[in-house]
């Protein structure tokens, strides 16, 4: 179906907008993979509603000491496209927590070694999300925070959504990723998260100055809080369960070109 990797700087609440999505797919009978490429956060798989995998893909690749030297099978290149590519259903079950229609991958988490380290697990999520087939499919990424984390991307994903806490340093990043998603052609929205209502329309101005449009707006909920900071499932009910939706909608119609996208929803 589709590949959406979500952005957005430490704290902006990405990993509980990736959880709502989820959810919220998982809920209509779609097919979800969600991929935590965050290498220092550790809390989407509660928020998602599933158990933490035994261990990452880095660790079932063989650890840092293997993946340093490059060793992984899924870093060697490959003789053809086809062979490089990788169904859902194929990945190593130790590093993937799945219920019904709904499935966690964690490509890996820090350990020592500085940039390098970073570097490789970034390297090795590229590879993945550029092999994975996604056919049938939702693959949502809850990316690394980090502006310069996500171009080097965009050729493996179709759409982008841009999670910004409504303060300056927030929109100034998502105007560099408008321009930056622009400039390769791929569909990017901004959705404006834990922005109490007297202070949308402060945050709706400056985004406007930095040329940058607010798509959606989810506004602070004291039950998505608590569940975040006690390691459960996100909710999703009430107006959340709409603008979530919107939000997919608007994914949908941005890549509805490519007849990749559709979301079927229960009655």
């Amino acid at each position: 179906m589709t590949k959406i990797m979500l952005c957005g700087r430490g704290g902006s609440g990405k990993s509980t907008v990736t959880a709502m999505m989820a959810r919220y797919l998982a809920g209509n009978g779609q097919n979800v993979l969600v991929m935590d490429a965050d290498t220092s956060s550790r809390s989407l798989s509660d928020l998602v509603g599933l158990k933490r995998p035994k261990r990452s893909f880095a660790d079932e690749l063989g650890g840092p000491d293997a993946l340093t030297r490059k060793l992984g099978a899924y870093l060697a290149p490959s003789a053809s496209p086809e062979s490089r590519r990788i169904h859902v259903d194929e990945l190593p079950a130790a590093c993937t927590s799945r219920r019904d229609c709904l499935a966690l991958l964690e490509v890996g988490k820090a350990w020592p070694g500085g940039n390098e380290a970073g570097e490789i697990l970034e390297e090795l999520g590229r590879n993945v999300l550029s092999r994975l087939d996604d056919r049938n499919w939702w693959v949502l990424v809850d990316n690394e925070a980090g502006m310069d984390r996500y171009g080097t991307s965009h050729r493996a994903t179709d759409a982008f959504l841009f999670v910004s806490d409504g303060t300056a340093g927030s929109l100034e990043s998502a105007a560099f990723a408008t321009r930056l998603f622009l400039e390769v052609e791929k569909p990017l929205l901004v959705l404006l998260n834990r922005v109490a209502p007297d202070e949308n329309e402060e945050a709706e101005r400056l985004a406007r100055r930095l040329g940058v449009t607010i798509d959606a707006v989810l506004l602070p909920d004291d039950a998505v809080r608590e569940a975040s900071l006690e390691g459960r499932p996100v909710p999703l009910k009430g107006e959340a369960v709409a603008v979530i939706g919107r939000v997919l909608s608007r994914l949908e119609s941005a890549l509805n070109p490519t007849g990749r996208a559709q979301i079927r929803r229960r009655l």
